[in-house]
């Protein structure tokens, strides 16, 4: 069902003349039984096959991905066959050859350039530096300078002729977000992860139990330039699809959210009346 409201949503933007570009911010695959299937079946795992079916343009990559090794993280990216980037800046994978490979070939980066409607984004991603506390990286070495590593690419990506970015990260909260815009330039759009927090406004139609919004969506954070930048994120499980409809000018700056578009949709089944079907 994630999949179907995915697929409505990019053909309904379109059908409006607008680029459509789908990031997620990391934890892309959790343990427990489903996962143990993926292990078993191997290389591509059924997790990977899902994930490329969606049409992701990149990921972040957060601190589950590690919870199996670097070795199954490879395999995990691998089963993909180069299609799909997988964005950290602040993450050197010089340490285990697997990894790295993927970061030779150009499947790793640090960021990446998105041609979409006749636009570039670039794309930053960022992983929380807890990650040796909490996973197991091993010789995978986590910069705690996770400003200067972002920072370092948006300037590239700005040299590059690039004027709209967006910045996805797995900080484990959307107030490490927050709080990071301060120190940053160039951002104009920030993706956060590893928190879970529900962001929705009073008439968004939400999964029964979600009751208690943290905030808005979007939040709205200040750059170390000025620039107002909008900050979302979205609960997991494939319970909602977060949907952000923003405008540029010919410079690269956000003129505007349409608030009124943008929102979390929640993936809904049974009689509901915003209910879709699986996706064959």
């Amino acid at each position: 069902r994630f999949t179907t409201l995915v697929n409505n949503l990019r053909t309904e933007a379109e059908a409006n003349n607008r680029g459509v570009v789908l990031l997620s911010s990391g934890d892309n695959f959790l343990a427990g039984p489903e996962f143990n299937a993926s292990l078993d079946k191997g290389v591509p795992f059924y997790d990977t096959t899902a994930i490329d079916l969606i049409g992701y343009d990149a990921m972040a990559i957060g601190n589950h991905e590690f919870d199996f090794g670097p070795e199954v993280l490879a395999d995990f990216i691998e089963g993909f066959g180069g299609s799909l980037p997988f964005v950290s800046a602040n993450l050197d994978f010089s340490g285990e050859p697997e990894l790295q490979a993927l970061v030779d070939s150009g499947v790793i980066r640090k960021s990446l350039i998105i041609d979409e409607a006749g636009e570039r984004i670039g794309v930053v991603g960022a992983t929380t530096p807890g990650l040796p506390s909490i996973s197991s990286p091993r010789n995978v070495q986590v910069s705690s300078d996770v400003a200067g590593a972002i920072q370092a690419e948006i300037d590239a990506l700005e040299a590059a002729g690039v004027n709209k970015i967006v910045m996805i990260s797995h900080l484990q909260g959307v107030e490490e977000d927050l709080e990071l815009a301060g120190q940053l330039r160039g951002v104009d759009i920030m993706i956060a992860g590893g928190g879970d927090e529900l962001l929705a406004d009073e008439n968004t139609a939400l999964v029964p139990g979600d009751e208690e919004p943290f905030g808005p969506y979007p939040l709205t954070a200040t750059g170390a330039d000025g620039a107002e930048i909008p900050v979302v994120t979205t609960p997991g499980d494939y319970k909602y699809v977060g949907k952000l409809v923003v405008e540029f000018d010919a410079d690269g700056n956000v003129t505007s959210v349409l608030n009124d578009e943008s929102g979390l949709v929640r993936v809904a089944g049974g009689n509901n009346p915003d209910a879709v079907a699986p996706d064959p």
